[in-house]
């Protein structure tokens, strides 16, 4: 209990503790709770961090470039999991879907939609409106990388389009990347834009276009 406040609470170290709340307007929050030195009974110094504002209703389909599509609601189950430092992958057959490891930690998430919005000439205002100050800011690092189609779900978990890997992380043994015979067949040239992603994970969208899919 913060201030009369319920929140999850999670130790992340030693000395830090996270806790998240959502209130009734579908802000999240962060509170960092750091203990401070007294005698008696712990306590905590906190600070309140607002993670992301509503993003929309709480709807079961999306508006993509391709039409509404229907979030699957069984993917934790259903598809294929694979795990980063802060998210889990889940991958479907078109779309895939981007969760964060710890409750209200979806700070990627929130940058790569940021990113794709920007790129669907959304203004710089309702970016940090929609996405937060935050990853507004961290969108100079990746002005000039195309990335592939996302949207922010309400409870913060992205939704991406699957593209075809010119490298990939999580791939086993390259199973999931594209031939060298294929990249030639396309004539396959490193973007300038490469060195700015994480790995250099990057690959073809629906369109053939060159973009990356993991910031």
């Amino acid at each position: 209990m913060i201030d009369g406040t319920l929140v999850t609470v999670g130790k992340t170290g030693t000395k830090v503790y996270k806790a998240y709340k959502s209130d009734d307007s579908d802000w999240v929050y962060l509170y960092t709770l750091v203990p401070a030195d007294g005698i008696g009974r712990k306590r905590y110094r906190v600070r309140q961090t607002e993670i992301r504002p509503a993003i929309s209703a709480k709807a079961e389909t999306v508006n993509t470039s391709v039409g509404r599509v229907r979030r699957p609601k069984s993917f934790r189950t259903q598809y294929p999991e694979y795990s980063g430092c802060t998210r889990r992958t889940y991958v479907g057959k078109e779309w895939v879907f981007k969760v964060a490891r710890y409750p209200g930690d979806n700070y990627k998430n929130r940058v790569e939609a940021a990113r794709y919005a920007a790129q669907t000439g959304m203004h710089e205002d309702r970016i940090v409106t929609t996405f937060g100050a935050d990853a507004a800011r961290a969108l100079v690092r990746w002005a000039k990388v195309p990335i592939a189609e996302c949207h922010l779900l309400p409870d913060g978990v992205l939704m991406m389009e699957r593209v075809e890997p010119v490298y990939n992380l999580n791939s086993e043994e390259g199973a999931d990347e594209l031939s060298r015979e294929e990249l030639e067949a396309r004539n396959y040239r490193r973007p300038n834009w490469a060195g700015a992603v994480d790995c250099e994970q990057i690959g073809y969208n629906r369109q053939g276009e060159l973009v990356a899919f993991d910031l």
